[in-house]
C-alpha cells in the first residue's frame, strides 16, 4: 500500500513531535533537574550556608540589680565600656556607678571639669597631652607595684581608672594607653585595681584591644539611648538586660570630694607631706633576721609607723598612705582620714586610731 506525500509528510510532523514533546516535556527536565541538584551539592560542599548567631537572652533589670553586677562583681568583670553619645547621660551615669562603688577614683578625661569635685588628669594648658601620657604611665607602675605589694603581704584598696574619651587618649597616646588598659585587663581583677573605658561610638569597645578579643571575654558593656533606655550586655554570656537609667540622677548629685586615688607624676622634694608618703609606701622591708619567713617588721605583721613609736597593719598603711596623699593635694586633714579610712568624725576607734596614725606620720 502505497503512501502518498501529504500522508508522508504528516507522518514526518507527528515524528517530530513526539521527539520535541518528549524533549523539552520528560527528558530535559530531568537533565536540568540533575544539573541543579549537582550544582547545589557543589555549593553546599564549597560554601556552607552561614548560620545566624543566636539572639541574645535578654531580661529585664532594676537599677539596683543592674548596679550591684557592675559594681559588687569585680573578679568576674573588671572593666566596664560605658557607650553613649552626646545627651544620652553618660557623665551622669558614670558618676552615679562612681557614687556608689567603693574605693579610689584614677580619672583621665580630655576635656577639664570642675564638676568631678577632685583633682584629676586632663589636658595641658598648651593643648598637649603630656600630663596624661605621664600619668598613664605612672599609673601602670602603680598597678605593677600593687602586685610587688601582694606578694609581700600589702593588701591596697580597691582603686577604679576611668578614662574618658577613650578613643581620643588612644590616639594621642596609643603607647601608653594600650599597655595600661591591657596590663589592668589581664591582671587588675586580683589586684583591686578596675577600669571604666568611655566611649562615644559603639564600635569603639576594641580600642586597644586590637588583635586581643580574648581579653575581652567576661567584660561588660552598658550601652545607653536618649530616652533613658540602656542595655546591660555580656557577650560571652550571650546575654543582655534592658535597664531604665532615668533613676540615676539622685545617685549622680552624691559628691565624690577626696575620692581621687593620688598617683604621683612629679614629687617635689621640699614637699614634705608627698615624702612622707612616698617613705610609707616603700617603707617595708622583710625583716629576714626576726624571722625566716620574711615577716614585715613583727612576728604578726605589723610595720612601723615614721615615727617609730607606732606600729600598723599594712592595710593601714595603705590607707594611711593615701591619706597623706590626698592632704598633700589639698584635701583637709578630717576628709583625708574619713575617706581613706572609710569612717565618720568624731570617737569611734576606727577614727581615733587614724588621727593617731596620721599625726605620728607627718607631725
Amino acid at each position: 500500500m502505497s503512501m502518498t506525500g501529504e500522508e508522508i509528510f504528516n507522518l514526518i510532523g507527528v515524528g517530530l513531535g513526539v521527539v520535541v514533546f518528549s524533549w523539552f516535556g520528560l527528558i530535559y527536565p530531568i537533565i536540568q533537574w540533575i544539573r541543579r541538584r549537582r550544582g547545589e551539592l557543589e555549593e553546599a560542599s564549597a560554601s556552607p550556608a552561614p548560620q545566624r548567631p543566636p539572639e541574645p537572652r535578654q531580661i529585664v533589670l532594676t537599677q539596683k540589680e543592674w548596679l550591684k553586677i557592675i559594681n559588687d562583681l569585680p573578679n568576674l568583670y573588671p572593666v566596664l565600656f560605658l557607650h553613649g553619645s552626646q545627651g544620652t547621660g553618660k557623665t551622669t551615669i558614670l558618676r552615679a556607678i562612681l557614687a556608689t562603688r567603693k574605693g579610689g577614683i584614677v580619672l583621665f578625661a580630655v576635656k577639664p571639669d570642675d564638676a568631678w569635685e577632685f583633682d584629676h588628669f586632663t589636658i595641658d594648658d598648651d593643648g598637649s597631652f603630656t600630663t596624661i601620657e605621664v600619668a598613664l604611665v605612672a599609673t601602670l607602675q602603680h598597678v605593677k607595684q600593687r602586685i610587688a605589694d601582694y606578694k609581700a603581704g600589702i593588701r591596697h584598696e580597691p582603686i577604679t581608672i576611668v578614662v574618658d574619651d577613650a578613643l581620643v587618649v588612644r590616639d594621642m597616646c596609643q603607647d601608653a594607653y594600650d599597655a595600661l588598659v591591657q596590663y589592668v585587663a589581664t591582671v587588675g581583677r586580683s589586684y583591686g585595681v578596675r577600669l571604666i573605658l568611655c566611649l562615644h561610638s559603639k564600635n569603639g569597645v576594641v580600642a586597644g584591644f586590637k588583635g586581643k578579643t580574648d581579653m575581652l571575654t567576661g567584660f561588660l558593656k552598658l550601652i545607653l539611648s536618649r530616652n533613658h533606655q540602656a542595655i546591660l550586655r555580656d557577650e560571652s554570656e550571650n546575654e543582655e538586660a534592658s535597664i531604665n537609667t532615668r533613676g540615676v540622677r539622685k545617685l549622680a548629685r552624691r559628691t565624690l570630694a577626696g575620692r581621687a586615688f593620688v598617683i604621683p607624676v612629679e614629687r617635689s622634694e621640699n614637699d614634705e607631706l608627698l615624702n612622707v608618703a612616698f617613705g610609707l609606701s616603700q617603707a617595708i622591708e622583710p625583716d629576714t633576721e626576726r624571722s625566716g619567713s620574711g615577716s614585715f617588721g613583727s612576728e604578726n605583721g605589723d610595720v612601723p609607723a615614721a615615727n617609730g613609736n607606732l606600729s600598723m597593719t599594712p592595710n593601714e598603711l595603705s590607707r594611711l598612705t593615701r591619706a597623706i596623699q590626698m592632704h598633700a593635694a589639698g584635701a583637709t586633714k578630717e576628709t583625708a582620714i574619713c575617706t581613706a579610712f572609710e569612717c565618720r568624725k568624731g570617737s569611734s576607734k576606727t577614727y581615733r586610731r587614724a588621727v593617731e596614725l596620721f599625726g605620728a606620720a607627718v607631725e
